[in-house]
């Protein structure tokens, strides 16, 4: 959990695929998410980071631990999960019949309102016609993460 009183939070970002997890899940939070790169020689700045800023490490850079904290960070490392356990296979998005999606919030907060799976494709297909996108552009997601 994010101590409630961090104004931001930290994340060393690798080519993995539990610190591109991690950074979705971190980016959901109302709070900035600052990027570090995965060399722990790389994390001091000008200014610093917040004493106790919490940086997060997912499992895979789980051995930088000790570098956080040197440098007065608050680290918590994302556990790998358990050995053994069940896998949970969740049920593919495009194979639902719809899922509930958040509106902008230009008029107030974001609302919740369910979209039809198809409805959701046909959106996508014509975003990605309108802005003349390739399998070459490096598009990952838009943010903020937590509405459309």
């Amino acid at each position: 959990a994010v101590p409630p009183a961090a104004g931001m939070t930290a994340l060393p970002l690798a080519n993995h695929v539990d610190a591109v997890a991690l950074f979705f899940a971190l980016s959901t939070l109302p709070r900035p998410v600052v990027i570090l790169p995965p060399d722990p020689r790389a994390w001091q700045s000008r200014p610093p980071l917040p004493p106790e800023t919490p940086i997060f490490l997912p499992p895979s850079l789980a051995a930088l631990a000790g570098q956080g904290d040197a440098l007065g960070l608050r680290t918590f490392v994302v556990p790998d999960p358990r050995p053994g356990s069940a896998a949970r296979l969740p049920t593919p998005l495009l194979a639902s019949p719809g899922f509930v999606n958040f509106t902008s919030g230009s008029t107030g907060a974001p609302q919740p309102v369910y979209i039809l799976t198809r409805s959701f494709v046909r959106q996508t297909d014509a975003i990605v016609d309108a802005c003349q996108l390739t399998p070459a552009h490096a598009v990952v997601a838009s943010l903020p993460l937590d509405r459309s």
